[in-house]
């Protein structure tokens, strides 16, 4: 048959139509034997929170004062915690708790011992098999789902009793936690508690130790008295740093003073003496008085060397050569007199001198001081290497000591949060049960045998009008004879 127009296709399904409807009456009664002989299973589920608990928290060693920290992500807790809901402990637990004839009755009669411990398994090798299919299988039946973007785990199970099915899950909740204790407990107690008796009794002895040396060589304020001499030593040497910058800043001054003091004259011309005063002498006579005027505050305020001073003295060398100048130029007799700038200067520089002096002799002074506190400082420190030594032992015992002791009052806290089952756990949905089962859907049964049975049936009739050798069409005919009907003729039954 090689014509399979949609007439054809029609004719063919038409003429086997017995065997249409057998095959999908056959596909449709598997469909729905197979969806109401299965077992009904039954799904029960609840829903934990995981948060960030101590169980999860980083703790030091033992002497380490580093506080707790967290070094892992949410995500890589929640991981963590669906392993353990998902071990195969806690799948042995439960099926011990719950009971093996309970869950799996069918392999509670193959064996009817309790369920082996590792032990027994090969004095019991019938039971370790019946125990290793019920653990399969409640693995199978056993399923953890993490929330997206949260903390949340969901759990569920499924069996053919509801009841039995919530049991599990509570069971496993309850063995969950269990297990976070067991795994994240404190196990080291009984240990510190003999740490830090051994760490009380050391410490006792380094105190003993370190009384007895200081009862053996009168050394009782012995900190305070070299904390004394140290700050005395300190003063001085800041006072003897004092001296050496005023001595240099002295130095510099006289220096400035005697090359001041070599440039000045120690008489001056005074004034001319002319038929007729000149008006710019008068002038600049003024104008020299206010200048010294000038130079004397300035040197109540600064130093000889500084800035506003040189500058003064620039002017008043200016006025006194235009003077010259002038009387020069008047031809009058100059009377001279003494100069005050040279002995204000030569005065100065007397007085620098003394204070240098002085400030040198402070600081031989400073300095016998300072090697007299060496000495002294010398003298109490033969046996300061021995003191800082046993000093430095207890309180080295001491900080162990006191690491230990809050270390195990922690460990005595987490021990408590662990009898009490005080977990990093949350219950959001308590275990539940479905009123209506999982599986199997009768209704996507039957769906997919009806979808099925069609598409069998129309596979059916095409199939036998494929292989039969039957001319049913005058198409047919045409193809297969290669000669044109000329006419047909129903055939009609007697």
């Amino acid at each position: 048959m090689s014509d399979f127009s949609l007439r054809a296709i029609l004719t063919i399904l038409f003429r086997y139509r017995v065997r249409v409807v057998a095959a999908f009456l056959l596909v449709v009664a598997i469909a729905l034997f197979a969806a109401f002989a299965m077992t009904p299973m039954y799904e029960a589920s609840a829903s934990v929170t995981i948060r960030i608990g101590r169980e999860t928290v980083y703790r030091p060693e033992v002497g380490n004062a580093t506080p707790p920290q967290i070094f892992v992500e949410q995500e890589q807790i929640i991981n963590t915690q669906i392993q353990l809901l998902q071990s195969r402990d806690l799948a042995e637990r439960a099926i011990a708790e719950i009971g093996l004839a309970r869950l799996y009755p069918d392999l509670a009669d193959e064996a009817p011992e309790p369920v082996p411990a590792a032990e027994d398994a090969v004095a019991n090798p019938a039971a370790t098999r019946a125990t290793e299919q019920a653990v399969r299988q409640f693995q199978q039946a056993f399923w953890v789902v993490p929330a997206r973007r949260s903390n949340v785990v969901q759990m569920g199970f499924e069996h053919r009793d509801p009841v039995v099915a919530r049991d599990v899950v509570a069971t496993m909740i309850d063995n969950f936690k269990d297990k976070i204790v067991e795994v994240y407990g404190e196990q080291n107690l009984d240990f510190l508690v003999q740490q830090t008796q051994t760490a009380r009794q050391e410490l006792d002895e380094a105190e003993q130790t370190l009384a007895a040396f200081r009862e053996e060589f009168r050394i009782y304020d012995y900190q305070a008295e070299i904390d004394l001499l140290l700050k005395q030593r300190m003063d001085i040497d800041s006072n003897l740093k004092a001296s050496e910058a005023n001595a240099a800043e002295t130095e510099r001054r006289v220096q400035s003073l005697s090359d001041r003091l070599a440039k000045l004259s120690p008489n001056v011309s005074q004034y001319t003496e002319t038929e007729q005063r000149s008006p710019a002498l008068d002038t600049a006579q003024g104008r020299l008085l206010e200048l010294r005027q000038r130079e004397r505050e300035l040197l109540a305020r600064f130093q000889e060397a500084s800035p506003p001073v040189s500058e003064v003295r620039q002017q008043i060398q200016e006025t006194e050569s235009f003077l010259g100048t002038l009387r020069a130029q008047g031809g009058g007799r100059s009377r001279v007199g003494q100069n005050d700038t040279y002995v204000r200067t030569q005065q100065l520089l007397i007085e620098a001198e003394a204070q240098l002096a002085a400030v040198r002799a402070a600081r031989v002074e400073n300095l016998a001081q300072i090697e007299t506190i060496n000495q002294r400082i010398n003298a109490l420190s033969q046996r300061d290497g021995e003191l800082k030594a046993l000093s430095l032992q207890r309180d080295a015992k001491e900080a162990s000591f006191t690491s230990l002791q809050t270390r195990l009052e922690e460990a005595r806290t987490l021990s408590a949060l662990d009898r009490e089952k005080i977990v990093s756990i949350g219950v959001v949905t308590p275990p539940a049960a479905s009123d209506r089962p999982v599986r199997p859907n009768r209704t996507l049964y039957l769906m997919l045998g009806l979808i099925v049975g069609v598409i069998s049936g129309i596979g059916t009739g095409l199939l036998s009008g494929y292989l039969s050798q039957r001319l049913t069409t005058p198409e047919q005919a045409e193809a297969v004879l290669g000669l044109p009907v000329l006419a047909s003729l129903p055939l009609q039954k007697a």
